[in-house]
């Protein structure tokens, strides 16, 4: 009941007073969400699993400091991505080299590949794979656009102008346009 009713801001400060059901309600509000945020990026799902876990691990160590933005519709979102890209950013400071991840990793809560038709299924492997050939900083703001994020919220996220954003979502779009094509 409690997990209907409560915005993730108050849910978060109540867990910094110590309400360890609240971080579990916003943990299952958002866990898969921001593994394959982290995904998309890093197309390497141990990878991923663990820049996921060490983003919640700094939402756990920062629950105290968390101040929402009242112009953010948000706040609590998209402080939670913040700290997933720096994670993805701290990741790829630490090694130069990625390596694709073939197999498909199954979420709890995601319709199976199975159930979607195979044409979409092709589709959605190809968009991931050549989604992997992109620089890391257009993969990610293509990445927050999936998830919903608005061009403002995505440049507060990443730390970037909002031009510079838009022109890394057109430039992705155009680039897995032009491989796609180039493959069918």
């Amino acid at each position: 009941m409690l997990n209907r009713f409560k915005s993730d801001e108050a849910l978060l400060k109540k867990f910094s007073k110590g309400s360890h059901p609240c971080f579990e309600i916003l943990y299952g509000r958002y866990k898969n969400a921001v593994y394959r945020y982290v995904l998309k990026s890093v197309q390497d799902a141990a990878c991923a699993e663990d820049i996921s876990h060490e983003a919640w691990l700094s939402v756990i160590d920062k629950a105290g400091t968390f101040r929402p933005d009242e112009k953010v519709q948000q706040p609590f979102k998209q402080w939670l991505y913040r700290i997933a890209h720096n994670k993805l950013i701290d990741s790829w400071r630490k090694q130069k080299n990625f390596q694709v991840y073939d197999e498909e990793p199954k979420l709890e809560d995601e319709q199976s590949a199975s159930e979607a038709p195979l044409e979409q299924q092709y589709l959605i492997i190809e968009i991931e794979r050549k989604l992997a050939e992109l620089p890391p900083l257009q993969q990610q703001s293509y990445a927050l656009q999936i998830e919903g994020f608005s061009l403002a919220e995505i440049a507060k996220i990443t730390g970037s102008p909002a031009e510079t954003v838009k022109s890394r979502i057109r430039y992705s779009k155009q680039k897995i346009k032009q491989l796609i094509e180039g493959e069918l």
